[in-house]
């Protein structure tokens, strides 16, 4: 029986580690994300909050625009958000 030789052992785990401390930390997610917001948020908008997880892990999270418009106030990263009717959405993706 052949053993696997340490070295390549050692590769394999640098470059497991290497990938998911890029997928964390990728300026491509942050793009993409930054592109969706633009597009969304604007003076006659309210602001929005966005999180990327992958399992218990947090690869992305920011706030956009303003809590309220009126006072400019802007939007906390915690903050609470009511779903209204949204959730008609959710469940349309969800049966799809």
């Amino acid at each position: 029986m052949k053993t696997f030789p340490r070295s390549a052992f050692a590769l394999l785990v640098t470059l497991l580690t290497i990938s998911q401390l890029a997928l964390a930390q990728s300026p491509e997610l942050e793009a993409l994300v930054e592109s969706i917001a633009a597009e969304h948020v604007g003076s006659s908008l309210a602001g929005l909050s966005v999180g990327v997880a992958r399992g218990d892990q947090i690869l992305f999270q920011k706030s956009y625009g303003h809590a309220n418009l009126q006072w400019q106030v802007p939007m906390p990263i915690d903050a609470v958000h009511e779903i209204g009717s949204v959730t008609k959405q959710f469940t349309t993706a969800a049966i799809l």
